[in-house]
């Protein structure tokens, strides 16, 4: 079957990728992130360090002035154990023309497939044994839930700052009709025309349609960067890049880091150019008392 494509610009595409990717999976940007455009190894250990909160903060003693104490940092050890990668290619015919909304199209579905990657290992974490703090959502998930995660995380001293909510469609799509969030005068009513919810009591609430129940009823959860962890690298670059007429860059999003390789080659028996958006991560489970399960019933 022939590929309805134009000429692309490979930097191009790439770039948009890391953009809409950051966009469609916004918890990238929320959770503690070691983004790096540096080679990696497959199997690679990365050290993550998390630094620990300060319980109380001290007095100015008169004599001695601001006295310093030491401060303390968890390190996590996280192996790049995963290569996940978008490839394509298209011959000389389909490359007689060139339409830039082909470069959107590419971009978009290039995004989702690498950002959705990502998000599933993530969400893989989110079990009993790594994170035991649950609560349990009443009949239908509504604002008084997300307080209950907000009162079970204050009582545990996690940091109010940074926290987020993620919520299958069904338990995000019931806090969207929840009057007291989109349907008074002291809410602003955006989520009727986008879909999507502002700050939910100091929760950042994002919608990831893949988090399934499976058997530990999970409806979602919320929590703090520290509670989950990911690093990124790209693979070692090839000896010779030009070999075989082909080419391997690294581009790289300014704001975050992000990263990916992008390899494009030449075949000439065929006819057909290949292109490549490739990335290599890991990911870990942080601080478990920064996390709280949202379940629709006790785990037994």
């Amino acid at each position: 079957m022939s590929n309805t494509l134009a000429t692309l610009n490979g930097t191009l595409i790439a770039r948009r990728i890391l953009t809409t990717l950051l966009e469609e999976f916004p918890l990238l940007r929320l959770i503690t992130a070691d983004f790096s455009p540096e080679t990696a190894l497959y199997n690679q250990a990365i050290k993550v360090q998390l630094p620990s909160a300060f319980a109380s903060a001290t007095d100015y003693h008169v004599d001695n002035g601001y006295v310093a104490r030491d401060v303390e940092q968890t390190e996590v050890t996280l192996t790049i154990n995963k290569h996940k990668h978008v490839t394509y290619g298209f011959n000389d015919q389909e490359r007689s023309s060139t339409d830039v909304l082909l470069i959107e199209r590419w971009a978009r579905n290039g995004a989702h497939a690498l950002g959705k990657a990502m998000m599933d290992d993530l969400m893989a974490l989110v079990t009993v044994s790594n994170f035991p703090n649950e609560t349990i959502l009443s009949g239908t998930p509504n604002r008084g839930d997300i307080i209950a995660a907000g009162t079970a995380l204050n009582g545990r001293n996690v940091p109010g700052i940074g926290r987020f909510a993620v919520l299958n469609s069904t338990a995000y799509g019931a806090l969207c009709e929840d009057t007291t969030l989109v349907a008074n005068a002291g809410s602003p009513a955006e989520t009727v025309r986008s879909g999507q919810l502002t700050d939910v009591h100091g929760f950042r609430a994002l919608e990831y349609a893949q988090l399934t129940a499976g058997s530990e009823f999970r409806a979602g959860f919320a929590g703090v960067p520290e509670a989950l962890l990911i690093a990124t690298r790209v693979p070692v670059l090839p000896e010779d890049k030009a070999r075989g007429g082909g080419s391997v860059e690294i581009v790289t999003e300014p704001n975050t880091n992000l990263s990916i390789q992008v390899r494009s080659w030449y075949d000439y028996a065929l006819g057909k150019e290949f292109r490549t958006f490739t990335i290599m991560y890991g990911v870990a489970v942080g601080q478990a008392a920064c996390l709280e399960r949202l379940v629709t019933q006790a785990n037994e």
